[in-house]
């Protein structure tokens, strides 16, 4: 069906061929399925050894052929099992390539050759096994007494045959396969371009020479701005020429204005300069005029007969944002203003005068040069005073909202204190719980009841705070003590919670609160709470339980890892830094409450104990039995459960998914509280039903499909040997399905889909392979339910066998959704086109996910999120905004990011992103201007289903298109402050790099779309908003390679300037050379509205330091990002922008110079080395060390070295020395590899023969001159990798120096990452073993209850082998190994006593160097090279 014109008919004819050979196959395969077949299978298992030789000692002839007819057989049974891995790996090598369909079109056709490649040798190899089962057969037939083993033989080659058809069915599907799924592309592709060319013009295209073609499209949507910056001309020439000093404005009579005129008149005439200027500026305005509504104005074809969204809507403006807006923009233009006079003109002022009034030189030349960096800056800094008033009226909005009423621990301890005078009424906070977040009573109370009600009142919020508490608990963030600490003593009254009224209880005691809980998380979580409690913009309707809308969560899922297995969280990596290490260093108080609270038993707690040592020293576990021995951890039940509550407790701490689901099923919890604190006569079964019509979550697995297929080929291997013999991929696909069960166990009312292909042949087993991921039902399947429970609703079908699953009648392929409850339930629908592969990114499987919402409102969640209880109880109130406001169709929310403390760059960016998911966003929202952000708004689920959808597929930056589209069609965005979302950022600077690289394509891709010129031309959105949609979406990656332009113009010019003065003009070098040097330092008022945030939330003192504390950090941050910005911005606009995925890594690895030379170099280190030279060159000719420290070492110091000194294990201060220096090793020696190769020499030119003496010649001296520039830019990378690699080693050695002498007296903050390793090995037993300690190694490893003991081990020549081995890897040889300093913070070990610590790996196992970050990896490497490949592993050099 897929195959219609204009695709070729003999595709068609060759597709229809296909599928009957493949029918023929699976009908004969179904034949072939008999009885018959079982019987023999199990004879032929229930088979003894092959026939003795003995047996036939007076028969030699016939020994003979047995023997041979064994060997055939053996022979046959390998060729066989390799044929299966064959296949198998075809199988793999298919789910692999369908990721690369829709990115690379090669790669896709290159592993579908190589798979039926691979079937092919399959089908060659079964084929010979057959004939080989045959001649064993026939062999045993000769033989007599041999009748069961020819039995075997005989039932080997059916078995053979009936893989052989399996081997070409699976060829036939795999060729038709790629057919239909390049042929689908293409019809995509070739739809698309018929859309283009019938619809879309020129001004939503990009590209072109250095993307003119999208700047184009810029100016003509945002012709606005253009408009703007040509206005602000005028009265800059005006202040320019101090005209605002010439004239008197204080005089108020007629006559004096009379005068001034005619003294400004004259004046004028004798300076016409600013009359020139002003109709220069006039002028340009015409001009840009003329061309925009004769070039850019006027569309190609097919322009205006368009649809449009907003065609008959109007959008919902009202007078006070439109208000708000112009006071906005008139307090920014005045500070544009008041800063371009007095930053920019003044300083350069003097200087162009007396370049301009010298009248024997002409120094338009000079001018020029001199001007345009200012020029430049001029149309990006408006971007910059706009983001500082936003700051501002954030700030201001936040106050007059009481965003910020509770921010310490002292206030939240008030608020709990009763009222004074023995009124008898509840504390502050239960009043306003009530006032803000509860019904209201429908008649006031008698005066006689008042205290009854206050009691209850009491009681209920004693209950809803103990549940927070003990939800803390839960999650071992606080200990017992501070659970009773912090509890309402609640006791139940005569006849109350039995007789069904919950509330009907006393109190017998109230939390103290004098005392701060340990962990900052539960503090920071319980003044929120606080704080939003008495907040008091909340709807007062509809915000009963059992009046709400349905709430739908959505979250969708790519390769992000679910959980995090044991062998994951204890692998170290090779910085001696392992996933569990960090997390436990971080989160010292919550391990502590983890172990005291789950491990009980003795064993446990050794075994715990143990394992922190090991885990804290930098040292692998055995994740694996070695030599076949059992071991307590991964053979008994207790230490399975050891593993999985660790394996809980780590996913809990950073960005699994894990952690998200288990955040926000919180909320029916929380809903189930409310719901029996407004009804105290609700049963807790009446109130989980109640809670089930309210609240679904599904859960949406992109790739589980390919996974669960692959667990399903893997499943007998894993059977066999365990997790050794899997892949990777294999491994990852049994994780995954193991992490599915476990939630859908944990969460029973949880839902998952995915995609998935149901083959014809299979679908009659289809639902047995559901059971594959359904755990069994924590509840009675057939339970009824209403039709708006949390499953499936009751006028769908119920699944049974074949439900959902017509037998398809020419249809090889068949792609289904699959939706699964815990609770039994099963639904299948049918996709429409071959794919299974949702594509890049979230926007199609998010839509893909709608058929399923059954929800009134839907709220879309990603992976890297959290949610706490104390935050749920707010839910309600949000959704009764939607009620409040029927015009209401987003709204949005703040997050608090869970990744704050991880390390210093997961600071700056948890900083960035709480300033705009606070701050700004209240901004946006009071001005009309916000638009939908993905997560985690709440949206109008019939909205989005029937006009805007969730996410928009095209684009990269998906989210924002809703936005667009609800603001075109009359809806309103709202935003509110009183409910929060935990949200994780990326933690390293690669992971954030990429971030930012895709966020700037989106932004290139969002500049050319049809939605901004929509909006732009929309008939009633002020001149001023346009400004606005400008600045807060497209403008501020357009001004940030603005100001990357001006700052490369400034720099150059600062150069031409001097030179010209210093070799061609003859004159003294200028003073005004220094004037310009904090001029181009605006790009730090980007950071000014987080700094107003911190002040909001924290307090001036305590915000202001805060600020100053990470401020270093934040500069190197924020100019290390200008170039990711710039750079791929302008590569979206004259390329195209492609999905970018982050990875989510843990932050913890080292990234070697070649992966970062790959990275960076293009758009960071070339642009540092060029600058550093050019600094270097003004210096000689000036002298000016202030303009060579400011103006070019700062930006080019942190574009090169930032990467360096941001990357784990790249200083001392983050790894033990030794290991430190063997990666600094790797580096330089990757270093000379790079410096090689960039002289090009790959082989040998010969030369030149034949030809004419002239054609010789100039060979010959073409081929010198290339070699030359060859050998030149060998010189220039030679240098600029000595200098930089020198640089490294020296501030790594003053950072040794500041260990050894500060570090222990004054605290530091030199991107240690809160991360300091000191090991001591002196004190260690086991490596004093290494070192030729003789037979100690046999009592150490005697003392290791789990760590066999080989015989190699056991003999003292092959110890003193082994460890003189391993010296000379770890670089052993000289003598300061002996020198290392013992830590007196570790526990030494003995011989003698209980555990002695394995010893140190330094270089990594080569199964523990793949990626350990969620997504894949970091998706930075492009190799995996080992530790021992660097050159001191071949003793070549020692760092001294």
């Amino acid at each position: 069906q897929l195959l219609r014109p204009p695709y070729p008919p003999a595709d068609v004819e060759q597709c229809n061929v296909q599928l009957a050979a493949l029918d023929q196959l699976r009908a004969e395969l179904k034949a072939r399925r008999s009885p018959s077949l079982k019987r023999q299978a199990h004879a032929a298992r229930s088979a003894a050894a092959r026939p003795d030789a003995a047996e036939f000692a007076g028969e030699p002839d016939q020994a003979q052929a047995v023997h041979l007819a064994g060997a055939q057989l053996d022979a046959s049974c390998e060729l066989y099992a390799a044929a299966k891995r064959a296949m198998h790996d075809a199988a793999r090598i298919t789910v692999d390539a369908m990721q690369l369909l829709y990115k690379d079109r090669p790669e896709f056709s290159k592993a579908f050759a190589e798979a039926e490649a691979k079937l092919s040798a399959a089908d060659s190899d079964l084929a010979e096994t057959r004939r080989g089962f045959e001649r064993a057969a026939d062999a045993f037939a000769a033989v007599p007494g041999c009748a069961r083993y020819e039995a075997e033989a005989r039932w080997r080659s059916v078995q053979s045959q009936h893989k052989i058809l399996l081997v070409r069915c699976q060829k036939t599907e795999l060729a038709m396969r790629r057919m239909l799924q390049c042929h689908f592309e293409d019809m995509v592709n070739a739809e698309r371009a018929q859309f283009a060319a019938k619809w879309k013009t020129f001004v939503e295209r990009s590209g072109g020479p250095l993307g003119v073609c999208g700047y184009l499209t810029v100016m003509h949507h945002y012709s606005a701005v253009v408009y703007v910056h040509l206005f602000l001309l005028i009265p800059l020439a005006w202040l320019y020429f101090d005209y605002d000093r010439r004239f008197s404005w204080s005089a108020s009579s007629f006559d004096v204005l009379l005068s001034t005129a005619s003294n400004a008149a004259g004046q004028l005439g004798s300076r016409t300069n600013l009359i020139t200027y002003w109709g220069a500026a006039a002028g340009l305005m015409v001009v840009f005029g003329a061309l925009h509504l004769c070039c850019c104005g006027v569309r190609t074809r097919g322009g205006w007969s368009a649809p449009r969204r907003d065609e008959g809507v109007a959008i919902m403006w009202d007078m006070s944002a439109r208000m708000q807006t112009m006071l906005l923009w008139l307090l920014t233009i005045i500070s544009e203003l008041l800063i371009m006079k007095y930053l920019v003109i003044d300083p350069l002022k003097d200087a162009t005068d007396i370049l301009a009034g010298d009248p024997d030189a002409n120094h338009i030349v000079s001018l020029v040069i001199h001007w345009l960096p200012v020029a430049v800056l001029y149309f990006s800094s408006l971007q910059f005073v706009f983001t500082v008033w936003v700051g501002v009226f954030g700030w201001f909005y936040g106050v007059i909202d009481d965003v910020a009423l509770v921010t310490t621990w002292a206030q939240l301890a008030d608020a709990f204190e009763p009222p004074p005078h023995n009124s008898g009424l509840p504390a502050r906070i239960v009043q306003e719980f009530f006032a803000t977040m509860m019904p209201k009573a429908s008649a006031p109370a008698a005066a006689a009841q008042l205290q009854q009600q206050h009691q209850q009142q009491t009681v209920a919020f004693g209950r809803l705070w103990n549940a927070i508490i003990l939800h803390f608990y839960d999650d071992h963030r606080i200990s017992k003590d501070e659970l009773q600490r912090y509890s309402y003593k609640i006791r139940a009254a005569a006849g109350g919670d039995a007789g069904g009224d919950w509330l009907h209880a006393d109190i017998t005691g109230y939390p103290d609160l004098a005392k701060a809980p340990v962990s900052r998380e539960v503090r920071q979580h319980l003044v929120r709470f606080v704080n939003n409690v008495r907040m008091p913009a909340k709807p007062t309707k509809h915000i009963a339980v059992a009046e709400m809308q349905p709430l739908t969560v959505v979250t969708p899922v790519g390769n992000e890892k679910i959980m995090y297995s044991y062998e994951y969280i204890t692998r170290a990596d090779n910085t001696q830094s392992s996933f569990l290490q960090h997390v436990i260093s971080s989160q010292r108080d919550q391990w502590e409450n983890f172990k005291n609270k789950e491990f009980v038993s003795a064993k446990q707690k050794d075994w715990v104990t143990r394992l922190e040592k090991d885990i804290m020293q930098g040292v692998t576990p055995d994740v694996v039995p070695r030599h076949g021995k059992r071991r307590w951890i991964h053979d008994t039940a207790e230490g399975q459960l050891t593993k999985a509550l660790l394996c809980d407790w780590a996913s809990l701490r950073f960005q699994a998914l894990y952690r998200t689901v288990h955040g926000f099923m919180l909320i029916p919890v929380a809903l189930q509280i409310l719901a029996r604190l407004q009804q105290p006569q609700l049963s807790q079964a009446d109130a989980e039903l109640l809670v089930r019509s309210k609240f679904s979550y599904i859960i949406g697995l992109q790739n589980f499909g390919a996974q669960l297929q692959l667990y399903k080929l893997s499943k007998a291997k894993a059977r066999a040997g365990g997790s050794a013999l899997l892949t990777p991929p294999e491994r990852d696909a049994h994780d995954a399905v193991a992490a599915v069960k476990r939630l859908m166990q944990r969460w029973p009312v949880l839902r998952v889909a995915f995609p998935d292909r149901i083959d014809a042949a299979d679908s009659a087993a289809a639902d047995d392979d559901d059971d594959e991921l359904r755990p069994e039902p924590l509840q009675p399947a057939n339970q009824p339910r209403s039709s708006s429970s949390i499953g499936l609703p009751q006028q769908r079908p119920q699944p049974g066998p074949g439900h959902g699953r017509q037998q398809p009648a020419a249809q090889a392929v068949r792609y289904v959704a699959r939706l699964h409850t815990g609770s039994g339930q099963r639904l299948t629908l049918p996709l429409l086109g071959p794919f299974a592969d949702m594509g890049l990114g979230k926007p199609a499987h998010q839509n893909f996910l709608t058929q399923f919402i059954d929800g009134n409102i839907v709220q879309t969640i990603d992976v890297n999120q959290a949610n706490v209880l104390s935050q749920s109880f707010f839910v309600p109130s949000v959704l009764a905004e939607f009620d409040a406001d029927k015009q209401v169709k987003i709204i949005g929310c703040p997050e608090f990011v869970i990744t704050t403390h991880w390390s210093s760059t997961a600071w700056c960016s948890a900083f960035s992103e709480h300033t705009f998911g606070t701050l700004v966003q209240r901004v946006y929202a009071r001005l009309g201007i916000r638009l939908h952000y993905g997560h985690p708004d709440f949206v109008d689920a019939h909205w989005v289903m029937c006009e805007t959808g969730l996410s928009k597929l095209p684009y990269v930056s998906e989210d924002i298109f809703t936005g667009f589209d609800t603001v075109l069609k009359g809806g309103k965005i709202g935003h509110v402050e009183y409910h929060e979302v935990g949200k994780a950022r990326d933690v390293d600077l690669y992971t954030t790099t990429k971030f930012m690289r895709k966020i700037s394509m989106g932004g290139s891709q969002m500049a050319c779309s049809r939605y901004i010129r929509q909006v732009q031309s929309c008939v009633n959105v002020s001149f001023m908003q346009r400004l606005s949609f400008y600045y807060t979406t497209v403008g501020f990656y357009m001004n940030h390679l603005m100001l990357y332009l001006s700052v490369w113009f400034a720099l150059t010019s600062q150069v031409l300037i001097v030179v010209m003065q210093r070799f061609i003009t003859g004159e003294g070098i200028s003073s005004y050379i220094a004037g310009r040097v904090f001029v181009f330092q605006v790009g730090l008022a980007l950071v000014i509205p987080g700094l107003l945030q911190l002040i909001l939330e924290r307090g001036l003192l305590l915000g202001l330091w805060k600020y100053l504390v990470h401020v270093l950090m934040l500069s190197v941050y924020s100019t290390f990002h200008i170039l990711n910005i710039s750079g791929y911005w302008q590569y979206g606009m004259t390329r195209s922008a492609f999905y970018l995925a982050s990875g989510r890594g843990s932050g913890l690895e080292h990234y070697f110079m070649r992966d970062m030379f790959d990275t960076f170099y293009r758009t960071h280190w070339r642009a540092g080395f060029l600058i550093l030279w050019l600094g270097v060159l003004v210096l000689i000719l000036t002298g000016n060390v202030l303009v060579f420290a400011i103006m070019y070492c700062l930006p080019a110091g942190i574009w090169l070295w930032g990467a360096i000194f941001l990357n784990p294990g790249a200083l001392p201060s983050t790894v033990h020395e030794e290991q430190w220096k063997r990666l600094m090793n790797r580096d330089m020696t990757e270093a000379d590899d790079i410096i090689a190769s960039a002289l090009g020499f790959a082989a040998y030119e010969p030369a030149p023969r034949g030809g004419s003496y002239l054609r010789r010649l100039a060979l010959r001296i073409a081929r010198a001159a290339k070699r030359a520039v060859r050998l030149l830019r060998w010189l220039y990378h030679s240098v600029n990798f000595w200098l930089h690699m020198r640089v490294v080693r020296l501030i790594a050695v003053l950072v040794i120096g500041w260990n050894y002498v500060f570090a222990a007296r004054i605290p530091t903050y030199i991107f240690t990452d809160e991360r300091r390793r000191h090991l001591s090995w002196d004190d260690d037993s086991t490596w004093r073993t290494l070192r030729g300690g003789g037979n100690g190694a046999v009592s150490a490893h005697k003392q290791h209850a789990d760590v066999p003991l080989s015989r190699a081990e056991a003999s003292p020549v092959a110890t003193s082998a082994a460890s003189l081995r391993r010296r000379r890897l770890l670089g052993a040889s000289n003598s300061h190994l002996n020198a290392l300093p013992p830590d007196p913070s570790l526990p030494s070990a003995s011989p003698s006593s209980g555990r002695v610590s394995r010893p140190q790996m330094l270089l990594p196992k080569p199964g523990n160097s793949s990626g350990n970050n969620g997504n894949g990896g970091n998706g930075m490497r492009r190799d995996r090279r080992q530790l021992p490949d660097s050159p001191i592993a071949n003793g070549d050099r020692l760092l001294p």
